[in-house]
């Protein structure tokens, strides 16, 4: 996350501002650490330098339904087609 971002970056729910506390970074780029509002009670995580806003799982139930719900309606499971038929055509020779 680039430390520019905590100027604009506020609490989702009540637009409250963040502050910085426990930062790791790299030089450049906040890296880990907690965005805290300050309205009490409400610390977000930062995560691979991606501040987190959403709880963990409200990240990976959204990714498996849309995965699910999607499946096979890719261009890129339709246009790899092709290429794997010819792969295992030159292996089978």
């Amino acid at each position: 996350m680039w430390p520019e971002l905590l100027d604009v970056l506020r609490e989702p729910l009540t637009e409250a501002r963040l502050h910085l506390k426990g930062a790791v970074n790299d030089g450049e780029r906040i890296l880990s650490g907690h965005l805290v509002s300050s309205m009490p009670g409400s610390v977000y995580p930062i995560v691979e330098g991606v501040p987190r806003f959403v709880p963990t799982e409200g990240y990976t139930s959204s990714f498996g339904l849309q995965w699910n719900a999607f499946a096979g309606t890719g261009g890129d499971a339709l246009a790899c087609r092709p290429m794997l038929a010819r792969r295992r055509a030159s292996h089978v020779a």
